[in-house]
């Protein structure tokens, strides 16, 4: 009996051991999996606003110039540098604003991070569009406008890289679904 009790003991034992060894296991595959799962989350999510930024700066590039050569040399600033503006804009934008709609998909709370600095660019941009279109009319007065928003579209130029860093802060430390 002795026997038969020391059996049933060591194979209950060894029963145990296997349910909690499996279970341990099946944890750490499972927090494996959520690591893989959030690190592939958070690439696309950069990738994504990554690509926001590139067609921001590819937008504040363009104003840059423009207002650079309103203020430093607006003789050069004919119709062919008008016409490259608006081709350099309108590239970008498509690309910025269907981005933005990936970025949303996947964190709403990183794209509204970074539609209030695409709202600042938009902005921008429609004031020197519009002062630009007004060049033909009054050149005095639009050179006046794009030259007043040279100082900002720079300033834009050195806040925009922290910009980005902020945002992905946000979008490591705001994973919906992840603790």
């Amino acid at each position: 009996m002795a026997a038969l009790l020391g059996a049933a003991a060591g194979a209950m034992a060894a029963l145990v051991g296997s349910i909690v060894t499996n279970l341990v296991t099946v944890r750490n595959e499972r927090l494996r999996h959520e690591k893989a799962e959030h690190a592939a989350y958070l690439a696309a999510l950069r990738e994504q606003a990554a690509g926001v930024f590139s067609a921001m700066f590819a937008i504040q590039h363009a104003i840059n110039w423009v207002t650079w050569f309103a203020k430093h040399d607006p003789s050069e600033l004919d119709e062919s540098r008008i016409r490259s503006y608006d081709d350099e804009v309108h590239a970008a934008m498509p690309k910025c604003l269907g981005l933005m709609t990936m970025v949303a998909s996947l964190n709403l709370k990183v794209y509204e991070e970074i539609q209030a600095t695409c709202e600042v660019i938009y902005e921008l941009d429609r004031r020197v569009a519009s002062a630009l279109h007004d060049l033909g009319t009054d050149r005095e007065k639009a050179l006046r406008e794009l030259r007043d928003h040279w100082e900002h579209v720079v300033e834009i130029e050195y806040t925009l890289p922290r910009q980005v860093a902020h945002v992905m802060n946000v979008a490591e430390s705001n994973r919906p679904g992840f603790k």
